[in-house]
């Protein structure tokens, strides 16, 4: 009878314990918005937020840095894949005329573009730093060149929210044009670009990397 009442309770637990794995909820990359900000996301739209810095961070790195968040309908390995198709950046992405890689090595891409302001162009080497493994990227301006921007550096990165879904966080975290610019303007301008470029790159991603941006 001993035995018995063993194996009954260890039956038991192991219920129990089955139990809680079935009913435990995976962590979700959209745990860490607001129920708005999610309600968004699922709607298919873009959630803009601009990170203000505080303390040391702000003397170190400056006011803040905008990030656009939205979801794209497609496997990550897949949004991935399109989205390092670096040459091919001119076709979806806002304002950028021209994009050409001009040196590989090992995880790291050189990329020539060209952004069309209407009464002028910017000309640039940008740096693209990826993790593969962390589907993550941050791109710098390589000082080896000459560039129309002082400065300019942001990160982007894929979440996997299920098999057929994935998330993207696109920010930069500085520009720099080489004058003073005001707050107010930095932040307004993050905030008309970056939810851009984010749909852009959903639209890119959800046509298997056939939309284009009209002329």
């Amino acid at each position: 009878m001993i035995g018995r009442g063993r194996v009954l309770r260890s039956a038991l637990v192991l219920m129990l314990l089955l139990w809680g794995a079935a009913g435990a909820k995976e962590a979700s990359p959209l745990d860490r918005f607001s129920r708005e900000q999610r309600e968004k996301l699922l709607a298919g739209e873009v959630v803009y937020e601009y990170i203000n810095y505080e303390g040391r961070e702000k003397e170190e790195k400056g006011l803040g840095h905008g990030q656009a968040c939205v979801i794209v309908n497609k496997p990550v390995d897949v949004c991935w894949s399109i989205m390092t198709d670096f040459s091919r950046k001119k076709e979806y992405f806002p304002r950028v005329a021209a994009s050409e890689v001009v040196k590989r090595e090992s995880n790291k891409v050189w990329v020539r573009e060209v952004l069309d302001f209407g009464i002028t162009d910017i000309e640039y080497v940008m740096v693209q730093s990826m993790d593969p493994k962390k589907l993550r990227s941050k791109f710098f301006l390589d000082p080896a060149y000459q560039h129309d921007l002082e400065d300019t550096h942001g990160f982007w990165y894929w979440e996997k929210i299920n098999d057929t879904s994935s998330l993207l966080t696109y920010a930069v975290i500085k520009v720099n044009v080489g004058i003073p610019v005001p707050e107010f303007i930095v932040k307004a301008l993050s905030s008309r670009d970056l939810p851009g470029i984010a749909e852009n790159i959903k639209k890119r991603v959800e046509s298997d990397g056939k939309w284009r941006k009209s002329d």
